[in-house]
């Protein structure tokens, strides 16, 4: 199903994410930074952040990293993300804009004019674009602990 790179890669990826989940715990008990009761998560706070800001996800349905990028975000927050789908087989694709920015990989963040190649953990995203909300992010911690 997977490549021997795909599953390396992935696993660097969910390594990654597991550092900073366990740098979240240790940083939520000295310098809490949960979403208030009656507030939305800090995913989807995020993901609305990205839109407003302009930022674009360039993914493909059927890329494994472009999979893992959403779960990142669980699927009510990713709702808010402003996807661009490349591959000419998926839903409302816009291949030609992808081939016009020269996506040669996906997922790609469009943030600030410039292009970021693979997956990006919440808090890579938060800190490139800028994010001033809450970083306790949940979706994120209950993936890594998954595994």
């Amino acid at each position: 199903m997977f490549s021997k790179f795909s599953k390396v890669a992935i696993a660097i990826a969910l390594s990654s994410a597991a550092i900073s989940t366990s740098t979240l715990k240790a940083e939520a008990v000295t310098n809490p930074t949960t979403t208030p009761p009656g507030t939305a998560s800090a995913e989807i706070s995020l993901a609305t952040h990205l839109t407003q800001a302009n930022i674009k996800m360039y993914g493909a349905y059927n890329c494994p990293f472009s999979l893992l990028q959403r779960q990142l975000f669980g699927e009510a927050a990713f709702k808010q993300v402003t996807y661009i789908e490349c591959n000419a087989n998926g839903k409302n694709a816009q291949a030609s804009l992808c081939q016009a920015l020269q996506i040669k990989q996906t997922p790609t963040w469009e943030i600030g004019g410039h292009l970021y190649s693979g997956v990006r953990s919440l808090e890579q995203l938060a800190r490139l674009s800028k994010y001033q909300g809450f970083t306790h992010f949940q979706q994120a911690e209950s993936l890594v602990n998954s595994f």
